[in-house]
């Protein structure tokens, strides 16, 4: 244990990449688990009845910028039953608008507005990079440590 600790001081990158390889890796699968639940939603147009802002642009005393956020309203059609839905969403729409949302067949009060999952892909691959990055540096790490052992065997014989 003590001599993993030890190549992990040694790395220069190794020891901020591993760690944060696997939390990506973690929060990747997390969101992806989240989208993987409407794989099998339908896409419909969805006509916008209602659209009011709920939060201005700001930054808050930590400085984390926060966009806009809206409300709308939505009202789409399903096999001739009639739904309407509140969403939050990130963008201003205008009441009249028409937009694609995505539906459970199984239960079509079940909405939302992206059926996407290239942002958990890109975390995964984020974090994997990151991962195999740090385990390059560590073993480049060991081979040092074994090169260097012989040497230091040579010198305590002499």
């Amino acid at each position: 244990m003590n001599r993993i600790i030890i190549i992990l001081k040694e790395t220069k990158y190794a020891k901020i990449l591993l760690p944060i390889g696997l939390l990506l890796i973690i929060i990747g699968c997390v969101v992806l688990f989240g989208f993987t639940k409407t794989r099998n939603y339908e896409e419909k147009s969805a006509l916008i009845t209602k659209s009011v802002k709920t939060e201005d642009k700001y930054t808050d005393e930590d400085g984390n910028n926060h966009s806009e956020s809206y409300e709308i309203t939505v009202e789409y059609t399903i096999e001739g039953m009639d739904y309407e839905k509140i969403m939050n969403v990130d963008r201003e729409y205008k009441k009249g608008d028409r937009i694609k949302i995505y539906y459970n067949p199984k239960n079509p009060n079940e909405i939302t507005d992206s059926s996407s999952s290239i942002i958990p892909t890109l975390i995964l691959l984020v974090g994997l990079v990151s991962i195999i990055w740090g385990l390059i540096e560590v073993i480049k790490q060991i081979l040092i440590i074994i090169r260097e052992k012989p040497q230091n065997n040579n010198m305590m014989m002499q």
